[in-house]
């Protein structure tokens, strides 16, 4: 199989290759972050990434959502390498097929390539392409799944990201950001604190020179920032 490592430090890049050089996989190349992982994968189709989590500019869990709007037939199969192993769960909500610690040992290594290779084009599509129904959020009744069809908006307060919902408000896991990638066009960034199910928007409503949207069922008025009121007035018109 055709390997792409993505790594931003030159030991981690070193380490991998020199795990598989009496393989019979072939390494297309590396990239040292996101974006040249993107454009990587882009040019060389590779069947596999074998994909760190901490990079600067982007993650690669923000990677890993932004292959769903590329256009690749399947996309490759995610391995993520990281030395964090409390990102487990996002990088499986994001369809990675396996989640090896560093230092990565060789055995571990070669047995995720050979679950890749035993599967065949058909199922790892599926297994990269899947469809978004459900997110986990946390309560003080613990973890529920919240189907995102009936989730009205997300906001973001200091640390923490909550959305809301038919049965209430939740805190979830995750950044506007990420969520913002994974969840357009269906979901638009408002304000750097907003996104908005354009479903439920009701109407827009203007302020002392500022536009605000109006939610159905939900009293809070959505602010948008000047930023982002000519993208907010199209995507509207669109949903309309």
């Amino acid at each position: 199989m055709n390997i792409l490592i993505v790594d931003d430090e030159p030991l981690g890049r070193q380490r991998l290759r020199k795990l598989l050089e009496d393989s019979p996989h072939e390494i297309l190349g590396d990239a040292e972050d996101g974006q040249g992982a993107l454009t990587a994968i882009q040019r060389l189709l590779p069947d596999v990434v074998l994909l760190d989590i901490q990079m600067p500019d982007m993650t690669g869990l923000e990677v890993a959502a932004r292959l769903g709007q590329l256009d690749l037939d399947p996309p490759p199969a995610l391995i993520f390498c990281t030395a964090h192993d409390e990102h487990a769960l996002e990088a499986f909500r994001v369809q990675a097929l396996d989640y090896l610690l560093k230092p990565v040992r060789q055995s571990d290594l070669l047995t995720a390539l050979d679950r890749v290779k035993q599967m065949n084009r058909a199922q790892l599509h599926q297994l990269q392409s899947p469809s978004i129904t459900h997110l986990q959020a946390r309560t003080h009744k613990g973890m529920v799944r919240v189907p995102v069809e009936d989730i009205r908006f997300f906001k973001a307060d200091q640390k923490y990201v909550s959305l809301v919902y038919s049965l209430g408000e939740v805190v979830i896991d995750e950044p506007l950001k990420e969520l913002e990638s994974r969840l357009e066009p269906m979901f638009m960034r408002t304000h750097r604190g907003y996104l908005v199910n354009g479903q439920y928007v009701e109407a827009v409503e203007r302020d002392e020179g500022s536009h605000f949207l109006k939610i159905k069922g939900i009293d809070e008025r959505i602010p948008v920032s000047r930023r982002h009121w000519p993208n907010i007035k199209q995507w509207l018109k669109q949903m309309s």
